[in-house]
């Protein structure tokens, strides 16, 4: 466990992957395994005590989502060059030079096939989602122009951040990999309030700068509060009974990480809303929490956290209400 950190769950152990003087710029999470970026791609499994340095070649990424598969790790990287994938964890990439828009990609997102392939989503800026399937040739999915950002639960329910011809905020969502979307209301009048959007099953949560509260979730077009003062960074994952929000909660000078599982229907009356726990409680001098990854696998979550000056791994043992 790293010194300092007061642990608000039994079932928690935090791990210290990386200390250093500058916060990572990428991180992103496949099953127990992180995957980040510092100007090198990083890649810590889920029993490393600290990451290993893989892909240099490029001087930036600008996204990345990452995929366990019965093969291996697969990664895809947006790069100013191209679109890269590795389909050995890292250790090397190629490009995609078969991508069809005269715009390079700037989003990209992984799925998990039923027949256990691998489906890459990716969008050209205020373009269209495009698919390529188990590395085949990529073609054009139903869903409008106007895509800012990509996200899926790396299962088969997947979400666009858009903005519509008429200048509308909308968050497209589908739940069969892809095959059709169905546009919603984003929680915000205006795009540029949007700080996240994110999907796990059929609940999509969303970060927005204002109205408060500033993290609410929905399953059926109505948004509703996640928790008190919550804040981005936060991840959404599909857990062994259903949805469950990770996310930033100011706890006097400390920063916690509070777990939030949400109900099977935003119906639900306000009792029935779903537990909430604390995970942990983080020292000062990690600094601010920047970003936040995580998946499910085997009963077990685990947490990517990347800080101002560390990158921590949370892991959320089995218990509670995942017994």
């Amino acid at each position: 466990m790293l010194i300092g950190v007061k642990l608000g769950n039994p079932r928690v152990r935090v791990e210290l992957l990386q200390r250093s003087g500058r916060p990572l710029r990428l991180l992103t999470s496949a099953g127990g395994t992180g995957i980040a970026w510092d100007g090198t791609l990083l890649v810590a499994g889920p029993a490393d005590a600290r990451c290993d340095r893989r892909y240099a070649g490029s001087e930036a990424v600008g996204a990345a989502a990452a995929l366990d598969t019965a093969r291996g790790l697969e990664i895809a990287l947006i790069t100013p060059e191209a679109l890269l994938v590795s389909h050995d964890g890292g250790r090397t990439c190629r490009a995609r030079s078969d991508w069809p828009d005269r715009v390079p990609a700037s989003s990209v997102a992984l799925l998990r096939q039923p027949n256990a392939g691998v489906r890459l989503l990716a969008a050209a800026p205020m373009g269209r989602i495009y698919a390529s399937d188990d590395g085949g040739p990529f073609t054009l999915l139903g869903a409008e122009a106007g895509v800012v950002r990509l996200d899926s639960d790396q299962g088969q329910s997947a979400l666009a951040l858009i903005r519509s011809e008429s200048n509308e905020p909308l968050i497209a969502f589908s739940s069969d990999g892809g095959a059709s979307f169905e546009n919603m209301r984003a929680p915000v009048d205006a795009l540029e309030r949007v700080q996240d959007a994110q999907v796990a099953g059929l609940a999509v949560v969303c970060a927005r700068r204002a109205p408060e509260p500033r993290v609410v979730w929905t399953q059926a077009d109505v948004w509703h509060e996640v928790l008190p003062e919550a804040s981005s960074p936060l991840r959404v994952i599909d857990e062994r009974y259903g949805a469950a929000v990770y996310v930033c909660v100011p706890v006097g000078d400390r920063v916690a990480i509070m777990r939030r599982e949400l109900p099977r229907s935003t119906h639900d009356s306000e009792e029935n809303s779903g537990a909430s726990e604390l995970i942990a409680e983080l020292p000062r001098d990690v600094g601010a929490v920047l970003q936040l990854a995580g998946a499910h696998d085997g009963g077990i979550t685990t947490l990517q956290v990347g800080t101002e000056r560390a990158w921590l791994r949370i892991t959320v043992l089995p218990g509670g209400s995942d017994a």
